[in-house]
């Protein structure tokens, strides 16, 4: 959701994460800016899973800090690597190169928004679809503008 209506973002996966700006998610989750699963916005208006997709190439982008970007219009989080993704690129495949997090500090910086556990994230989006509210009532506050 876009201060100028819904915009299409193509290809989010379950995993996926985006931000919400909702009330409801200060209520529930203590927080007014928070990071969401893509797969827990499904049941929101124009939020459905693909099953015709395939196959999904990701590019993902690091910055020096998580941060939140609007991809296509809708804001997005940039490459999170916290302590479980560090993990699973040093246990990864050969073909992903985990030198450049080897001595990193980049697995220590704090997300750019909370995350909410997945419980209370079903329960926000889920107050949502009761209430008919949009998950992104107001425009966040994005520090990063650059449209990815």
């Amino acid at each position: 959701m876009t201060p100028s209506g819904p915009v299409p973002v193509a290809g989010l996966r379950s995993g996926d994460v985006v931000m919400t700006a909702p009330r409801i998610a200060a209520r529930i989750a203590g927080h007014t800016e928070i990071l969401v699963s893509a797969v827990h916005l499904v049941g929101l208006p124009g939020i459905e899973i693909d099953h015709a997709m395939t196959q999904v190439t990701y590019h993902h982008l690091l910055l020096d800090c998580h941060d939140v970007v609007l991809a296509n219009g809708a804001p997005a989080e940039t490459l999170y690597v916290g302590p479980i993704l560090a993990k699973i690129l040093a246990e990864g495949p050969p073909e992903i190169s985990v030198a450049q997090f080897a001595d990193s500090e980049l697995s220590d910086i704090a997300p750019a928004r909370p995350f909410p556990d997945p419980k209370d994230a079903r329960k926000i989006i889920a107050a949502h679809i009761r209430h008919n509210r949009p998950a992104l009532e107001k425009w966040p506050n994005i520090a990063t503008t650059a449209s990815v």
